[in-house]
């Protein structure tokens, strides 16, 4: 998990009026295999370049979702190697 350093309230996303808001529901069973999506992520990416550059950067590497709202982003490495940001 690395933080982005970026500031985002939590507030501005949630009155985004492109949030989804009626998204289907998902199993516990289901978001630990993976098979979940973050409905703040295009919001975050689209409002906040900051967050684009950063993702972007990471998707260079490997999958690297959105905690949230854009605080943190989960990645997951085959190797632990020394990271320089």
């Amino acid at each position: 998990m690395a933080h982005s350093g970026i500031n985002i309230f939590t507030q501005q996303i949630f009155i985004d009026p492109e949030l989804k808001l009626n998204s289907e529901t998902s199993s516990l069973r289901s978001l630990l295999q993976g098979k979940y999506k973050n409905y703040c992520e295009p919001i975050a990416r689209k409002r906040f370049s900051e967050v684009e550059e950063l993702i972007s950067w990471l998707l260079e590497y490997t999958s690297s979702p959105l905690t949230g709202t854009g605080a943190c982003f989960f990645a997951e490495f085959e190797y632990l190697l020394p990271v320089r940001c």
